[in-house]
């Protein structure tokens, strides 16, 4: 069993390879392929291409202005990886912790960390890998000092996830600081019990005429009521919160 799982990381990283030159060559678009995704997907039938495309990004070779290959970002994790020592999902979680290494760290101290990692990748499970990234983090910044504005810009992003058969879709994501504070703020005003409610008509919905007219009793009685969860009411403030701002013509 070894040896054949061994054998299928040895495969991915040769396939990915001839994918990562497919692209460079322009190869999918002579095919009628606009993304190499869409020849992924379509054409090869491929499983988790978008993530097999940040993760060739990371450990294939690239290609300079004048067409010559150049090494990989990362080339102790392309060697664990070819060599079947390492699969996808070891290589994808020491990418991970490696992205989250400060930009004013030191060059030796990132070509340690991936080392490391790269060495652990051969030897510990997925779970204790993510335990040695931690600790990286931990030893290159304890205290936190070097982490600046541009690590957390660079980091932050929310992703609006494919609408399912059911209506809903997931989101999910990174927010700084300040987005999360203001987060909370209106989490802790609208997401209350019996406020925003869309099962009671008559609860407070953050608008002050709203507030004029509301009676107090029914109000605490309808937070007596309120069997929401603290996540279905911070989803309930948020769609407030843009019902405010859609009806007020904020957006134009």
């Amino acid at each position: 069993a070894k040896t054949t799982e061994k054998s299928l990381n040895r495969l991915t990283f040769q396939s990915d390879r001839v994918i990562t030159e497919i692209n460079h060559r322009d190869i999918h678009r002579d095919r009628g392929y606009r993304t190499i995704f869409a020849f992924m997907d379509t054409e090869l039938h491929a499983s988790n291409c978008k993530a097999r495309l940040e993760r060739m990004d990371r450990v294939q070779p690239e290609r300079s202005l004048t067409g010559e290959p150049t090494q990989a970002e990362y080339p102790e994790l392309a060697k664990v990886f070819a060599s079947g020592d390492a699969g996808t999902t070891h290589i994808d979680i020491a990418l991970s912790w490696l992205k989250k290494i400060p930009l004013a760290a030191g060059f030796d101290e990132k070509v340690a960390a991936e080392r490391t990692l790269a060495g652990h990748a051969t030897e510990f499970g997925a779970s204790a890998l993510g335990t040695c990234g931690s600790r990286i983090i931990a030893h290159i910044d304890p205290d936190g000092e070097l982490i600046e504005k541009k690590d957390r810009d660079r980091r932050r992003g929310i992703t609006l996830g494919k609408q399912g058969a059911d209506g809903m879709s997931k989101v999910t994501g990174y927010v700084d600081p300040i987005l999360r504070a203001r987060l909370e703020t209106l989490f802790a005003a609208w997401g209350k019990h019996g406020v925003n409610n869309p099962d009671t008509p008559n609860s407070l919905n953050g608008d002050s005429r709203t507030a004029e007219i509301v009676d107090p009793d029914g109000l605490e009685a309808g937070a007596v009521k309120d069997m929401r969860t603290q996540p279905q009411r911070n989803h309930d403030a948020v769609n407030a919160l843009l019902t405010a701002v859609l009806a007020d013509g904020m957006l134009g």
